[in-house]
């Protein structure tokens, strides 16, 4: 996930990532040494804008609240391109997920 990111900052674009959850579940680690870590990464990685959503970690559910709240930083950020998780449904931003 790495190189995306790398090869459209080099070509001018902004990036910007979204965590859903602070890893409260992790059995490596804490919130917080997760927080300096993402803080480190997004550093490195030179990105614009990195948010967390604070979702319950572990339980992650589809529903109407989740989804906005989703929604909503989409529509802030108006992407041109979405890298989502490789266990996630790569999708189109006009579609809508198929598992919800």
């Amino acid at each position: 996930m790495v190189a995306p990111f790398y090869k459209l900052k080099n070509l001018g674009y902004r990036t910007g990532i979204i965590d859903l959850t602070a890893g409260e579940m992790g059995s490596r680690g804490t919130v917080a040494q997760r927080a300096k870590e993402a803080a480190a990464a997004s550093r490195i990685l030179k990105v614009d804008f990195r948010t967390n959503l604070h979702l319950p970690d572990g339980n992650i559910e589809g529903n109407l609240e989740n989804k906005y709240k989703i929604i909503r930083l989409i529509r802030q950020m108006r992407p041109i391109i979405l890298l989502p998780r490789i266990w996630m449904i790569a999708i189109p931003i006009t579609s809508t997920p198929a598992s919800w």
